[in-house]
């Protein structure tokens, strides 16, 4: 409901304008959501899988040494 007075609202403002106006406002609001969609580019996923560790070549190499390295206490002390 509120969306629709809001319109009505822009519409009755809007309706008298020359044409060669519309089409400035138009292209004015075209341009804003062009502008806002080049803003939301993932820039994060432009890096997936560039990190390059000479020590680890790849994740299964890592992901075994952490396994291998890990140590546990069985050892339970009672109070």
């Amino acid at each position: 409901m509120e969306t629709a007075i809001t319109n009505s609202y822009y519409w009755n403002m809007l309706k008298d304008l020359s044409d060669d106006m519309k089409i400035d406002l138009i292209d004015r609001l075209v341009k804003s959501l062009v502008h806002k969609r080049e803003k939301a580019v993932d820039y994060a996923g432009e890096f997936y899988g560039i990190w390059k560790d000479e020590e680890f070549p790849d994740a299964e190499e890592m992901v075994k040494e952490i396994r291998e390295a890990r140590t546990f206490k069985d050892d339970v002390e009672a109070f």
